[in-house]
């Protein structure tokens, strides 16, 4: 009986089942149509307070019409606020209607579709394996620089050797031995990268967990980098499980700048530029001074 061919194994990475539901650019969109209903809800109650005025105009119009029929001024009150009402009531049924199309845009982003939810998914655990990959091939990238680092140490020390040599030659100094170019390629070479690439990979799978917190104002709508496990969509209010760095980059965002004290300091002026500001009448250095004291002049 033939056995079965293993199963490949999977990045750890791309094993994981579920990420960030929501991309950070629906999050604030979402947010973005939400503030703008809370602006037409604002704009009925200002409407409405003013369709109230009007009723008010008409009770007390109509009251003294029936009292005086032919009273032009309170007929054209009357007038005047049964338009304003009828305007009114137009503008809130506008404004209300509105207000539902945005909530059916606020409802697509909050509950996409299943076919919508799948590809999602699907998508970032490619995107998981893809970055799982490339972390492979910084690790390989580390052994190659270190072989070249190795081959360019060697390169060195023959150079050197040749250069004792050429020495008890009685070569001239500075004779050229070609070891410029490689020199400088040594000492451009960066130190290890996969250790940086592993913790920005444990960073973009949300494999850093913190216990900090921190309370962000009442208004307004931060973010961080986004990620594969999170939007990185802060709201007003508490928030809690953030490491120490992303306390820092958010209290960042919400703390205004310390002052400098070049903030408030005016322009920096030379000895002679400010005789000249002080003392106009002076035309070299120290003449100004010199007539201060009864000494300049002739």
């Amino acid at each position: 009986m033939k056995r079965k061919p293993a199963a490949k194994k999977q990045p750890e990475a791309s094993r994981r089942k579920s990420w960030s539901p929501r991309s950070q650019n629906s999050l604030l969109e979402q947010y973005k149509l939400e503030g703008e209903q809370e602006g037409c809800r604002k704009a009925i109650k200002h409407v409405q307070a003013k369709i109230g005025e009007a009723e008010k105009s008409k009770a007390r119009q109509i009251e003294t019409l029936s009292h005086s029929p032919g009273d032009y001024h309170s007929n054209r009150v009357l007038t005047e606020a049964l338009s304003e009402i009828e305007d009114g009531k137009r503008k809130v049924a506008a404004l209300e209607e509105r207000i539902a199309a945005l909530q059916s845009q606020i409802d697509a982003l909050a509950s996409p579709t299943a076919s919508q939810a799948r590809e999602r998914t699907k998508k970032q655990a490619l995107l998981a394996e893809l970055a799982a990959v490339r972390l492979q091939e910084d690790r390989l990238l580390d052994s190659t620089l270190e072989k070249l680092r190795e081959a360019l140490r060697i390169r060195a020390a023959l150079t050197a050797r040749m250069l004792e040599i050429a020495s008890s030659l009685d070569f001239a100094s500075g004779s050229d031995f070609d070891s410029d170019r490689y020199d400088a390629l040594l000492r451009s070479l960066p130190d290890e990268m996969a250790p940086a690439s592993e913790g920005w990979l444990d960073w973009f799978l949300g494999k850093e967990k913190g216990d900090e917190s921190c309370v962000l104002p009442d208004e307004g709508v931060h973010t961080l980098p986004e990620t594969l496990a999170s939007a990185s969509v802060f709201g007003p209010g508490a928030q809690t499980g953030l490491t120490k760095d992303q306390k820092a980059q958010l209290l960042a965002q919400v703390r205004p700048p310390e002052p400098r004290l070049e903030d408030f300091a005016g322009p920096t002026l030379s000895v002679e530029e400010r005789m000249k500001r002080d003392m106009p009448e002076a035309t070299q250095p120290g003449e100004g001074l010199l007539r201060g004291w009864g000494m300049g002049g002739r």
